[in-house]
């Protein structure tokens, strides 16, 4: 092995082992997506992905990851990236699984806050639900904006569940909402 092939190789060892963990690899999912997408014809996206292989694009995108992009992520627990919020006072957080990711967003609006809740397989969108508080009642639009159900915490304590027609689905007595409250996080 020549000399600037050991020192590259081991750079990458370093990095990898400076970092101390696996990391989402943002930059080769995002080359994987653009492939993916470049047309509707399988063999386009065949040629270009074969073509990414051979430049290397892949290989550039996932060391560029390895030794970069996961290491600040890691260390700093922000991607760089993913694009920042238009808002400065929304706040958003990751919650990344294997190929599955849910982004949550704390929205201020008009009524209180709203809390955006986006899915996404794979990096691409599957589902998204909104979470508006209007006085003592939560209320949950699909994407679409249209109601999916209703929350109203009443005056002893109970919480009572509707659908879009206003239906019943459920109702929670004062002592299991006060036990879900204390298994969440507290600020």
């Amino acid at each position: 092995m020549q000399r600037p092939q050991r020192l590259a190789t081991a750079l990458v060892a370093v990095g990898m082992f400076v970092s101390g963990c696996y990391g989402p690899f943002t930059l080769t999912r995002k080359v994987y997506d653009w492939n993916g997408k470049v047309s509707d014809n399988r063999w386009v996206v065949e040629g270009v992905f074969v073509l990414c292989a051979w430049l290397p694009v892949y290989g550039l995108a996932t060391a560029a990851d390895a030794i970069i992009f996961n290491s600040v992520e890691f260390w700093t627990g922000k991607s760089m990236l993913s694009a920042a919020p238009a808002d400065p006072s929304t706040q958003s957080k990751r919650l990344v699984r294997k190929d599955s990711e849910v982004v949550l967003t704390r929205l201020p609006g008009p009524t209180g806050d709203a809390l955006l809740i986006q899915q996404y397989q794979h990096g691409q969108a599957t589902a998204s639900l909104r979470l508006e508080r209007q006085g003592d009642t939560v209320v949950a639009f699909n994407a679409d904006g249209a109601i999916l159900l209703k929350a109203q915490m009443l005056a002893d304590g109970r919480v009572v569940v509707t659908d879009a027609k206003g239906q019943q689905v459920a109702s929670h007595s004062d002592e299991q909402v006060r036990r879900l409250l204390a298994m969440l996080p507290q600020r």
